[in-house]
């Protein structure tokens, strides 16, 4: 009984320690929006730093402040590193609709979430302006959903 007793001791003990990894990690610091220089000709000027604000907010746990695919759960090990987004090769390949519909639809076997159920279209396409921006952006397509 005793032995019994001791190993639920530890298994409590296990779980609890382990509570912590189900949640989201804290974002210490943050790096300052980087001014792409020109205006989105598919967003209001303002929208480029509500997407740079939403991408700190939502997206930088995976794919870390400056979208290099350097989070802290990459740092942590606890996902594989998602694309870097600052290497022009990662986003010429990706017209804005495709970043737009993955933000939306996620990408569950590769660990990306969707948020389409958490973001309003608009919040997404201005996610989509400031992830295009990170790699000299990208393939300039016009949007099929715009709002």
């Amino acid at each position: 009984m005793v032995f019994r007793a001791s190993g639920l001791a530890l298994l409590v003990l296990l779980l609890a320690a382990c509570g912590s990894l189900n949640s989201e990690p804290r974002i210490v610091s943050t790096l300052p929006a980087r001014d792409l220089g020109v205006a989105s000709p598919h967003l209001p000027a303002s929208s480029t730093s509500d997407g740079a604000r939403l991408f700190r907010e939502r997206c930088s746990p995976c794919h870390g402040d400056g979208g290099r695919g350097d989070g802290p759960l990459v740092r942590a090990s606890q996902i594989a590193a998602p694309p870097d987004f600052t290497q022009p090769a990662t986003m010429t390949v990706r017209t804005l609709q495709e970043i737009f519909d993955v933000i939306t639809n996620g990408r569950i076997e590769k660990m990306m979430p969707p948020w389409g159920g958490a973001l309003s279209e608009a919040e997404r396409w201005t996610v989509v302006e400031f992830v295009a921006g990170l790699g000299g952006g990208a393939a300039a397509t016009p949007r099929m959903n715009a709002p």
